[in-house]
């Protein structure tokens, strides 16, 4: 499955493909037109009222989602988002927990860290886990059915539903839709699954009650993005990017956390098990490390521990003096983890850059639902 995933995107994301991935590609088109009338017919159904959607017994319903598969920077999003409603009303997160235990279940899993022990991220998922180690409060149901996560989050007293990736599922009826885009690839190179990363229709960015472009560094890149989106959406867009925060450090006396952000020429080897490795890679250089060496995991999966270690022993021989990773990644390594390097994983924030009034005038409405 892994060398799988591993030719698919080389397939997608190649910039002078062989013969062979040449041959993919066409293979692929044809089921990408296949998927895009399913996906055209499936929302077609809902727009007209053929299909019902569930509505969930909370004031407030907001689904964070996009249109491509994966790499948008969801996560971020949602955890930033559940900063500003945690405090105001009981919140609930539900999520699918990708290629977890808990994804396969009929009766979604709650999660909650202040109620008791954390299953690991095997067991719950990598971002679920993540999600609950930050905001320890907060009711996490992790499973595919998600019309039964919604009745459980309303009897649990739930004011606030927040839907993980759930643009697509619409089953389940929202206040709102917030969608997030990658400002560097919009459109997931604009062909559907297989052939792209397309999982909708660009033009359903029009459904959208707010759009969020992610990896903007300033609002002339907004605004550029912004004018491409424009052709299929008039919904208000937000500029954000994602900023490193603090450092933790995994070492032989502990976890240890640092506000110092800057790697200073430091040698490094890299490892992640995320959609777009290279966002993280440029996010490292960027900090001033020196990446010598690095190996990656295809998104969700769990990491090898042996694996590791011979990752870090390489690493070692070229000079290395840490392994970085994601934060998702970090949260799936034990504490009491021996490696031949310390292992730090940078904690990011969304900040936003432009569309502040959009921004304020989303939380405005979406505040006055539940009073």
């Amino acid at each position: 499955v892994k060398s799988l995933e591993v030719l698919w995107k080389s397939m997608i994301d190649a910039p002078s493909p062989g013969f062979f991935l040449r041959c993919l590609r066409g293979v692929f088109w044809l089921f990408s037109c296949l998927f895009a009338a399913w996906v055209t017919v499936r929302n077609l159904c809902y727009d007209r009222g053929w299909m019902r959607c569930f509505v969930p017994p909370v004031p407030l319903v907001i689904s964070v989602g996009n249109i491509v598969a994966g790499g948008a920077g969801k996560t971020p999003v949602l955890l930033w988002l559940m900063k500003h409603f945690q405090d105001a009303s009981s919140l609930a997160v539900l999520t699918r927990g990708y290629r977890s235990q808990a994804e396969k279940l009929e009766t979604p899993l709650v999660i909650c860290q202040e109620a008791g022990v954390l299953p690991p991220p095997a067991v719950c998922g990598d971002e679920p886990f993540l999600i609950a180690k930050k905001h320890p409060k907060v009711m996490i149901f992790v499973g595919y059915n998600r019309k039964k996560a919604c009745k459980m989050a309303g009897r649990s007293g739930a004011q606030v539903i927040l839907l993980d990736d759930a643009f697509q599922h619409r089953r389940l009826g929202r206040d709102f839709d917030l969608v997030v885009v990658d400002g560097r690839a919009p459109f997931g190179g604009g062909f559907f699954l297989p052939r792209g990363y397309l999982r909708d229709a660009p033009r359903r960015l029009a459904q959208a009650h707010i759009i969020f472009i992610n990896r903007v560094q300033n609002a002339d890149d907004f605004y550029a993005v912004k004018k491409e989106l424009l052709h299929y959406t008039q919904s208000p867009m937000v500029g954000i990017r994602q900023i490193p925060v603090q450092w933790h450090m995994l070492t032989d006396k502990g976890l240890l956390h640092s506000s110092v952000l800057h790697l200073s020429g430091k040698k490094v080897g890299l490892f992640c098990a995320i959609a777009h490795p290279r966002y993280f890679q440029e996010l490292i250089e960027e900090l001033g490390g020196v990446v010598v060496g690095e190996h990656i995991f295809p998104d969700h999966d769990p990491l090898c521990e042996d694996t590791l270690r011979a990752f870090a022993a390489k690493c070692r021989e070229n000079g290395a003096e840490w392994l970085v990773c994601t934060e998702k990644d970090g949260v799936k390594l034990r504490e009491d983890l021996l490696l031949p390097l310390p292992v730090g994983w940078v904690e990011i924030e969304v900040e936003v850059v432009a569309g502040h009034e959009e921004c304020a005038e989303f939380f405005r409405k979406a505040k006055a639902k539940i009073y």
